[in-house]
């Protein structure tokens, strides 16, 4: 991941969430050193920047939505195109020991992370009757879309979701007011 310097303001370890966010990294991920621009990406998702991180596989590009999932408040929306990569994000959160990533609808309200594909999204509307209710308690914290790591393979699968991508949209639109 290359470094961007418009960065420096969420690079370093001075905010308050700071030591949380060390004990979760360290305690419940079992890591104790970042990566190339992770810090300054999860910062930044903490604070509710919208963050979009490049990387190759294994870049540590999906610690950038979980940490900062499991330091807010609300429900992180994980959109990806895979259910293959999916259930590969729920075991490792599993092994780890953070269960919460298996929960259902009804307990959307009491889970941090939902995967989720765009699909399901557009058209499920129990699923989307439940972000719609979570957003108008202040519990939707953030969407996080995960993509692939083959420009070409990113290519089409921007394509093919453009049209459901007003959804997301509206819901970001709502949340940042007139």
């Amino acid at each position: 991941m290359a470094r961007n310097p418009a960065d420096d303001r969420f690079r370093g370890l001075k905010f308050d969430h700071t030591q949380e966010m060390l004990g979760t990294f360290n305690n419940i991920f079992g890591l104790h050193e970042f990566r190339d621009n992770q810090l300054e990406a999860i910062n930044a998702t903490i604070f509710k920047e919208n963050v979009f991180v490049v990387g190759s596989n294994g870049a540590g590009k999906s610690l950038c939505y979980q940490l900062p999932a499991c330091l807010s408040a609300g429900v992180t929306v994980v959109i990806s195109p895979l259910k293959s990569l999916i259930l590969d994000q729920i075991q490792k959160l599993t092994a780890l020991g953070y269960s919460d990533a298996e929960s259902i609808y009804e307990e959307l309200s009491e889970i941090k992370l939902l995967y989720v594909t765009p699909e399901k999204l557009s058209i499920n509307r129990p699923l989307i009757e439940a972000l719609q209710d979570l957003f108008a308690n202040g519990l939707l914290a953030r969407f996080a879309p995960a993509c692939y790591d083959d420009p070409a393979a990113l290519k089409r699968y921007i394509k093919s979701c453009r049209a459901k991508a007003w959804r997301v949209e509206l819901v970001q639109s709502v949340d940042e007011g007139p």
